[in-house]
């Protein structure tokens, strides 16, 4: 997420289009499931968005090593 907003930060042309589709659709179904699914705009956006940064998929969290069988 943090990536998508760094990209539409350094591409603000698209922040137009992208706030008149969710407008428009939110206007008239209101934030449901159904909605956001009609939100081709953004959806291509966050797509794009992951393509661009497949490393930011990847978890650079630590993995666990030993298994806990006590309980704190």
């Amino acid at each position: 997420m943090s990536q998508a907003l760094r990209n539409i930060a350094m591409h603000p042309d698209c922040i137009a289009p992208l706030r008149k589709e969710i407008e428009e659709i939110t206007r008239h179904g209101g934030w449901t499931k159904t909605s956001i699914d009609k939100m081709y705009k953004l959806d291509s956006f966050l797509r794009e968005t992951m393509r661009l940064d497949a490393s930011a998929l990847s978890s650079d969290f630590p993995t666990c090593m030993f298994a806990f069988d006590k309980p704190f």
